[in-house]
Formats: C-alpha cells, structure tokens, sequence
C-alpha cells in the first residue's frame, strides 16, 4: 500500500472533476489522503504551504491536480498543468510569479502531466524539459454522457455554450457570430451560469436579446440532458488546454462547433467542425451549416461519438496510476 497525498483545495470546476475521476478510479495499491487546506488556490505561498503538508504527513508520493509545483520535498511529487493561460494571458506581476517562481520548482517534478500533446509542448518549451519528463494524461468522459437517456427541453431549439466566462474564451465573437448567422428567433443561444448584465448590453446592442438565455448553474448530473437537448455545442475559445465540453458534448451525440487552434483540433479530431475564432463571420457560416446541413450533422454526430471513446476516465486512472507507483519506486531509490 502506497500513501499518496493530494492537493485537495478544488472545490469546482474542472480541475475539481479531472481529479474527482481519476482519484476515484485510481489502483487500490494506493491508500489517498488530501491536504485539506482552505487556503486560496492564487495563494502566492501555496509551494511553501505545500511542502509544509508533505512534511507533516510523510507520503510516498504527492500529486497536484492543478497548476502549482512544492517549494520541496523529501517524497516524489507530480503536478498537472492543464494549460499555460496563466503564462501566456496573465498580466505582468502573475507572469512574472510563474516565471521566476513557478518555473524553477516545476523542473524539480518528478512528472508534469499534461492534458494534451498541445499543453506538453508548451510546457516543454517553458520549462525546457523533455517530452519524457512532461507525459500526457487526457480528460475522459464516462457513460453518463451519451446519447441515450433525458433531454433539456426549455421549449425551443438553441445553441449550447458550457463553461466560463473569462476573456479567451471569446463569448464576445460567439454572440456577435450568432447576431450574423440568420439564427435568431429560430435556434436560441444557451449559456450555462448566471445572468450577466455585460452580456445582456451587448446582446442588445446586437439585436439579438431575445435570444440570449442562461441556465444558471448546472450539476454535472444533469449537464447530458443539457447536451442531448441541444441543436449544437458551441465553443470557439481562443486558448485551451483540452475543452472538455467539446468532449462531452460529442460523446453525446450532439454536432459540435469549435476553433481550428490551439488543442481543440487536436481533441475534436474529424468529429467537429473547426473554424477560426478571430473571425467573427466564420464561426457564424459554422453556426448556420451546423443548424442546417442535415448531411454534415449527421456526419459530425457519427464522427464525434467515435472520436469521444478515445477518451476514457478508467485509461487515464489507469495512466496516472502507472505515475504514481514508478515516482514511488524512485523514493524508495532515493
């Protein structure tokens, strides 16, 4: 049996459930125990904090699901870095914290796990360590997200956005793009979380107000009945790591929309259909073909359900398992 202790601070969102699934399918070897810590996850002094965790509890082998490496350790440590948005967009003194900061401590790892061949690349470049040093472990999707089962049905078609708000995630396009597409009135534009009164002014300025609705927020349990019930899965983000509703969303047999950059081609594969972010009269030419080419949807739908058993939770836990017990084996070298 082998202790394996985990930064348990997420609460939410997708780091929470990337680790959520894999924890829960992890080999019984390991017996896991989590830091339990309540301070912030932007908390500057997170390495010191949890290098002070990993003294304290004496582990084999420490895991991060997110983005932060230890100041140091007497055990192997492993983290995940899902993406390099807080390198690539973040303002001057958060550059500069994972520069000089983050940076250093992360070549101390036994592994960092990507997500994706994109994220490994970026993360070799910024780090200088070999591909080999820098394995990837995928999202996965599970059988609750599928075709068959309950749909959403609010009483009209419409378009389905999951995720957040922030500013690469390109929700001004996606509106506007949907202000020229021709749909409104016909095909709503759905948004999980709550109403925002930025977005409203803008969808009233576009003219298209009446079409903007907000699901507020939705429990994983229910977000298939969300995908099943939707015309398509909309998500042009200008940067991302691995976009796990474009995963989602295929394996549920919904035609999806997505950007031509960064891993979101990489993860669609033939099964969605790529267009540029940054152009706001192509991804509405995407919104009207995907709506009304019956012919092309009915081939991403096929495409999409093929291409999501690529990606399976149970092969990552078993990957990430395989991490594990070699990082545990190297202490024990030490």
């Amino acid at each position: 049996m082998h202790r394996l202790l985990v930064d348990d601070r997420w609460h939410s969102g997708g780091i929470k459930r990337f680790s959520d699934e894999l924890l829960s399918r992890l080999d019984p070897e390991f017996h896991i125990e989590g830091i339990g810590g309540t301070y912030p996850l932007n908390d500057p002094l997170t390495p010191l904090k949890l290098s002070l965790a990993i003294k304290k509890a004496r582990p084999d082998v420490f895991w991060s699901p997110g983005f932060m490496p230890v100041l140091g350790s007497a055990v192997p440590f492993l983290f995940t870095m899902h993406d390099m948005i807080h390198v690539r967009v973040a303002g001057g003194l958060h550059r500069l914290y994972c520069n000089s900061v983050i940076r250093p401590l992360a070549k101390k790892a036994f592994k960092i796990i990507a997500v994706s061949a994109f994220s490994q690349g970026e993360i070799c470049e910024w780090t200088g360590l070999p591909p080999e040093r820098v394995p990837i472990i995928p999202n996965g999707v599970d059988s609750g997200f599928s075709p068959q089962g309950e749909k959403y049905d609010p009483g009209y078609p419409y378009l389905l956005y999951v995720g957040a708000r922030k500013a690469h995630k390109n929700l001004e396009a996606m509106l506007a793009a949907y202000a020229r597409s021709g749909l409104s009135g016909t095909c709503r534009l759905v948004l999980s979380g709550e109403p925002s009164a930025e977005l409203d002014a803008l969808a009233v300025k576009l003219g298209i107000g009446k079409d903007l609705r907000y699901a507020g927020f939705i429990p994983e349990a229910k977000l298939p009945l969300y995908y099943r019930g939707a015309e398509a899965v909309v998500m042009v983000s200008t940067y991302e790591g691995f976009g796990l509703p474009l995963l989602e969303g295929m394996a549920c047999g919904v035609p999806v929309l997505t950007s031509n950059t960064t891993s979101l081609p990489e993860i669609g594969g033939d099964g969605a259909l790529l267009v540029n972010p940054l152009s706001v009269d192509e991804i509405a030419e995407g919104m009207k073909r995907i709506t009304g080419d019956s012919a092309l949807r009915q081939q991403l739908i096929e495409k999409g359900l093929r291409r999501s058993k690529d990606f399976q939770w149970d092969r990552s836990a078993a990957s990430l398992s395989i991490l594990l017990r070699e990082a545990c084996i190297a202490g024990v070298c030490r």
